[in-house]
């Protein structure tokens, strides 16, 4: 299959370069570089395409050019904290981006396209688990984003299929994706701002470039009183992305959510860091963060039914693996 992979450049967008490449796909990746890594073309060994995904007269063009069977999405704003501070610089890039990129895909006829959404999307359950029918309640700007692109995808499915040219889409939710492995790079380094994600932070910690790391809240009510997530290591991020692309049947919407069903609190994933790199890990206490939910857990059967399972189920494993990759960050 002849795929474009969007945000190619970025954390996971190159682990799926790498892994859908190792697979067998044609692989072309595109990027305009505002995040991503600049030196991407040159260790992911694939064609690169410098354009902004938003840009819809240029992928469109692209698109028509090159015959792809799949578009791939993953260039997004992800922080929540941020998009709190400023909702309107991650709609546009969200919701605005998605948009016309979509609309590109449609005019050239791609038929199949994959999207990047998030836990976030679904804000504080209330049950153990949550499966992709439950209801979603978006705690911050930036998963209103993701469930706009959500409700967009099931529309355009909707109506390609009235106008009698289907169209399918899949849309995986990702809980906390980290780690290390398929693609040339390891974690990216997460820099001077708060709002990365945690596994990033510790090893920004162990490896030197911070002095301590911060727990956003202990009063959650969760068994330590520190917020409780579900780690997804990224390279069962991409697996799921293979399996999900190559099942997609003509005008089929699907929703799959990518999590290995184990909740892990920070206090846990602080410990686990510790004993992967023998490192004491300082921590300090600071106050809630606007957006963060008390514990999300992934129901995942739905994936599982396709033949995906995780391969890392535990964050010890996972840390360990953005720790000891070689590749630069």
């Amino acid at each position: 299959m002849r795929i474009l992979i969007t945000g190619a450049a970025g954390y996971i967008g190159s682990h799926a370069v790498a892994g859908l490449k190792t697979q067998g796909h044609e692989v072309h990746g595109l990027d305009d570089f505002r995040a991503g890594r600049p030196d991407a073309p040159e260790h992911l060994g694939v064609p690169f395409h410098a354009l902004d995904a938003g840009d819809e007269e240029a992928v469109f063009a692209l698109l028509r050019d090159e015959s792809f069977d799949c578009v791939q999405h993953f260039a997004a704003d992800v922080h929540v904290s941020a998009s709190v501070r400023e909702p309107i610089p991650t709609w546009e890039n969200n919701v605005g981006t998605t948009t016309r990129l979509l609309s590109a895909v449609r005019r050239a006829g791609v038929p199949k396209f994959v999207f990047s959404s998030t836990c976030a999307v679904l804000g504080d359950s209330g049950t153990a688990f949550v499966r992709e029918d439950d209801p979603i309640c978006p705690m911050s700007p930036y998963g209103s984003t993701k469930a706009a692109c959500e409700r967009l995808l099931e529309e355009t499915v909707s109506a390609a299929a009235m106008a009698g040219a289907p169209f399918s889409a899949a849309i995986l939710r990702y809980f906390n994706v980290c780690g290390a492995g398929a693609g040339p790079f390891g974690e990216p380094i997460a820099g001077s701002g708060h709002d990365v994600r945690l596994s990033q932070v510790l090893l920004d910690v162990v490896q030197g470039r911070r002095e301590h790391f911060t727990i956003f809240g202990t009063d959650y009510p969760t068994p330590d009183g520190t917020c409780v997530r579900d780690y997804i290591h990224v390279d069962d991020v991409v697996a799921a992305h293979a399996v999900v692309g190559d099942r997609l049947e003509p005008g089929q919407l699907c929703r799959y959510h990518v999590g290995t069903g184990k909740g892990t609190s920070v206090q846990e994933a602080v410990e686990a860091a510790r004993q992967a790199s023998n490192h004491p890990i300082p921590v300090i206490l600071g106050d809630r963060r606007p957006g963060d939910a008390d514990s999300v857990m992934a129901d995942s059967s739905r994936l599982q039914a396709l033949g995906w399972a995780p391969r890392h189920s535990s964050f010890a494993s996972m840390f360990a693996s953005a720790l000891n990759h070689p590749g630069p960050q």
